[in-house]
């Protein structure tokens, strides 16, 4: 049956309010934009019962988002919830004292009441007194329950976490003066009150800051005048607490006095909370303590940071990890903070130590990914610090520890998961999703393609789309995404590491240096701080060393390559504005002299013939093996032959060659001939085992499902404006950094030990192609004949055109170890997930390539000559998924990847010399 228009306009609201919780930060606009036709009170309506139902199934954080949206959307559109009648508030105020009376002190009784009244938790403020007080005069022998009722009801709007805060804040002031206003003075329960309201105006939004504070201190102060150490020690305790935090934030009157009133008022506390009796109490008030001494000014500012060091460090006795990671966190950090300041490093370290070990267990404790990024992203300055402080400690072991403890979580996570599937069944409830999932980007892939192509075949006819088709069509794959995306979350959250099954532990340093396969080998792993950028050199088998490149911090280093190299070739990817291009011999050069490549090879890298690069937040999209240094290149050398001064070459690692590969039939060492100063094209590879690269051709015109009868793409992902000449050639450098060394790249040594771990394959390995699924690249044909040829690839095994189906590949990948890819794909970084592999019915998203359902566990290596296969863009957390990190979580154990779109003919030619150079045997390059 064919929906009613109410149940498709309430079906594009959910889809909406799903795409609003799911979009990166900064898009919710553009989305209300495309969508103003739904911008209406019923949509608001529909926000706030959504947000009520993950409140219900504890997704707090996004119920919060959601509800505060819809508040400033209301607001922007003058738009509000229908206001409830005065006779239905009273209605709802009833319905409250009913649920608190018959609760038992029970707050979820109220809060299931308060969910489904919010559009009446606004400002009626002034009702509920106007109402309670009526009530009270109305029913004198109820008086005495009615006010107890309504001061149990304020604290739990006061604590309510849904609806406008600012608004619950208000209600909850006006129950207490209703609740003060009929009780007697100076007796313990208005004391009780006096403390509840002081702690309401403390979080007060409305009104001024510095009025809430001095409001809160006047409570406070009232309820002292009867909670007093001798009749009520435990409330005057809590309140002289509570006394002492106000202090510390007050904006009037003197500051170094306040702080001395504070330190006073936790002393006094102190006095009742002590370790025995009152432990969690006694570790909060020595936080306020600690805060307030460190930033006490009157006293001797060294004796004022021990004291503070002293009651942060005896909160912490208590406040542990696994008790309550939270405020473990928050001390610990503090405590951390301090010891920097003050060059402490190694307390310090002890307490970054327990920042982290919080951060991760609160991280280990988060169900969705999306919870577990902004967990670690919120912290990320600890792992910071903490490399710093270990730096300035001279614990180098620590430091190249903890900076690889935060680098790609997710990615680490999935293949963890993977690897759990591969040496067991997957649930089959798991599996029926799975391939839910798959069946719902089929469903996607065959509606876009009949949007693309303006046509569709009904009942066995053909015709023209109109635009209300088109519209159908839109709205339909919007819905899909919407489906494909729940059932992708639901997914995750039964995931076993997210479920807690498994747990990812970090590698210590003789882990991540049994990851260098010989003496020949020098990992290099690349850490930006505020102020520098640190590489750690490490050696098999030998002490780590650090190299600093001074004052090139998160400011000068990475935010000047986001500047000059991700934007301009985002302008260049869209436009055509040809800086990007221009400039990158010169950008190129620029970073090479602030990483002072040539002195860091001079100091450390001699007799070093491979290096193993972990790069770090931007620099995960700059081709190392492009960064120009200063000494002659060298010729390629034959295989087993070495060069004068070179050190003998030891034996490779079972079915590991040069490069850590395992090669096709009939080919030697992996290794690409000289890029002979030519930076037409640059191929990165990325893989636990491997990573290569090579020079990068330039972009020419096309794009990801072109029109086909127009002129022939000859980029292989993203559509660009024919080019320009150069206004100013840029004279090629003498040598670069793929000239003097075999380069591997990973995403971080957590990735390199994954891949690392897997079997050794079949010393004759199968090779498969899948080329030009899209039939509009003329290279591509030339470049997968010729390599067919020359490892006699059967057709059976060569997916060419329309056969480059998405389940032809996925069976294709079940029968190789090598996979050899040359067709259009293109990154998405707003939503990684969506990054795509065109083939022939449609897109193969990245989002299928990280599922247990692409488990290739014989997959060795994978060469993607395509478009754009190792883009993306890393925030804070150093995340990488991209569609090479794909094909590791799939099971390869090495991936040739681009970090541009690529011309056809230059691609065509460097995968060319990349298998020529292997089955020559070249040693390196």
């Amino acid at each position: 049956m064919k929906p009613s228009m109410d149940e498709q306009r309430i079906q594009a609201y959910q889809e909406l309010i799903f795409s609003l919780l799911n979009c990166p930060d900064g898009q919710e606009i553009e989305l209300l934009q495309t969508n103003q036709d739904l911008l209406d009170g019923e949509f608001l309506e529909l926000m706030e019962l959504v947000a009520a139902d993950l409140a219900e199934n504890g997704n707090q954080n996004a119920a919060d988002w959601l509800l505060n949206f819809a508040s400033q959307l209301a607001e922007a559109l003058g738009i509000y919830s229908p206001s409830a009648t005065r006779e239905e508030y009273i209605a709802f105020l009833q319905e409250l004292l009913d649920a608190e009376y018959e609760s038992n002190g029970n707050p979820q009784a109220v809060y299931e009441v308060l969910q489904r009244h919010l559009n009446k938790l606004d400002t009626h403020a002034q009702i509920l007194q106007e109402v309670a007080t009526a009530w009270i005069s109305e029913q004198p022998e109820d008086a005495e329950l009615i006010v107890v009722l309504i001061e149990n009801i304020s604290i739990r709007i006061q604590r309510f976490p849904l609806g406008n805060i600012a608004n619950n804040q208000e209600i909850a002031i006006a129950g207490y003066a209703v609740v003060l206003q009929n009780r007697e003075e100076n007796t313990e329960k208005w004391a009780l009150t006096q403390n509840n309201l002081g702690l309401a105006y403390c979080d007060r939004i409305k009104g001024d800051k510095a009025d809430n504070i001095e409001l809160a201190i006047a409570a406070y102060t009232h309820a002292l005048q009867v909670r007093t150490p001798d009749a009520f020690p435990q409330d005057w305790a809590m309140t002289q607490n509570n006394l002492g935090n106000v202090y510390s934030y007050r904006i009037k009157g003197d500051k170094a006095d306040n702080i001395e009133l504070a330190i006073a008022a936790c002393n006094q506390a102190l006095q009742v909370y002590t370790p025995d009796a009152f432990p969690q109490n006694w570790a909060m008030t020595q936080i306020n303590l600690g805060n307030a001494y460190w930033d006490r000014i009157k006293g001797d500012k060294a004796e004022n940071i021990e004291l503070a060091i002293a009651a942060y460090t005896h909160a912490l006795q208590v406040l542990t990890p696994d008790a309550f990671p939270i405020e473990c966190l928050t001390t610990s950090r503090s405590l951390a903070n301090l010891a920097f300041e003050s060059k402490n490093w190694q307390l310090a370290i002890e307490s970054y130590e327990k920042a982290i070990a919080s951060v991760e267990r609160s991280r280990n404790w988060a169900t969705t990914d999306k919870r577990r990024h902004e967990i670690l992203k919120e912290a990320i300055n600890v792992y910071e610090k903490m490399v710093q402080a270990c730096i300035n400690n001279g614990q180098l072991d620590k430091a190249i520890e903890y900076s690889e403890r935060s680098r790609s979580k997710t990615l680490g996570d999935i293949m963890a998961s993977n690897r759990y599937f591969e040496q067991g069944e997957i649930d089959p409830e798991v599996e029926q999703d799975w391939q839910k999932y798959d069946d719902l980007q089929q469903q996607i892939n065959l509606l876009t393609l009949a949007y693309q192509t303006a046509e569709k075949e009904l009942a066995g006819t053909r015709r023209i789309a109109t635009p209300e088709s088109l519209q159908a069509d839109e709205e339909a794959i919007k819905q899909l995404e919407a489906q494909k995306q729940q059932i992708w979350q639901d997914l995750r959250r039964r995931d076993p590491v997210l479920a807690g099954q498994l747990q990812v532990d970090p590698l210590n340093l003789s882990q991540i240096q049994g990851l260098i396969d010989n003496d020949n080998t020098a990992l290099l792993s690349f850490y930006t701080t505020e102020n520098d950028t640190h590489i750690f050199i490490l050696l098999k088998d030998r002490l780590p060393q650090l190299f600093t490149c001074e004052g090139q911090g998160l400011e000068a280093l990475q935010s000047w390559l986001w500047d000059k190299w991700l934007i301009p070739y985002l302008e260049f990817r869209n436009t055509g504005n040809r800086e990007w291009k221009d400039n990158m011999g010169s950008v190129l050069a620029e970073l090479s002299r602030r990483l002072q490549l040539n002195e860091l090879i001079a100091k450390y890298l001699n007799g070093i013939e491979e290096l193993i690069l972990v790069p770090h937040l931007m620099l995960h999209q700059i081709p190392f093996a492009a960064l120009p240094i200063a000494d002659p290149p060298q010729p390629p050398l034959p295989r087993g032959v070495q060069a004068q001064g070179d050190p003998p070459q030891p034996p490779l690692p079972r079915g590991v060659q040069a490069q850590g590969e395992v090669e096709p039939p009939g080919m030697g060492s992996q290794v690409l001939p000289g890029n002979q100063n030519n930076q037409s094209n640059q191929s990165n590879q990325i893989g636990g085992e491997v990573i290569e690269i090579a020079p990068v051709p330039p972009l020419g015109k096309g794009g990801l499902g072109g029109d086909r009868s127009a002129n022939l793409d000859t980029s292989r992902g993203i559509v660009l404006p024919t080019s320009k000449p150069k206004t100013q050639p840029t004279s090629p450098p003498t040598q670069y950094l793929g000239d003097k060394f075999r380069l591997r790249v990973v995403p971080s040594c957590q990735i390199l030990n994954y891949c690392h771990q897997r079997p050794t394959l079949h010393p004759q390995p199968i090779m498969g192609i899948v080329e030009d699924a899209t039939e509009d690249l003329p290279f591509t044909r030339y470049e997968c004949e010729t390599l067919a040829k020359t490892y006699q690839i059967p057709p059976t095994r060569r997916l060419q055109g329309k056969e480059a189906k998405i389940d032809s590949v996925k069976h294709l990948l079940q029968q190789v170890q090598i996979l050899h890819t040359s067709h259009h794909a293109a990154s998405h970084l707003n939503e990684p997930l969506e990054s795509a592999l065109q083939l022939a019915d449609g897109e193969l998203k990245l989002g299928q390539l990280l599922s247990p359902g692409w488990r290739m566990p014989d997959l060795s290596d994978v060469f993607t000559c395509n478009c754009e296969t190792h883009f993306s863009v890393t925030d804070v957390t150093d995340e990488i998924l991209t569609l090479s990190t794909g094909f590791l979580c799939a099971g390869a154990r090495s991936v040739v990847s681009t970090l541009w779109s690529v011309e056809d003919l230059a691609s065509a030619m460097l995968s060319l010399f990349y298998y020529e150079g292997r089955k020559a045997g070249l040693s390196r390059r």
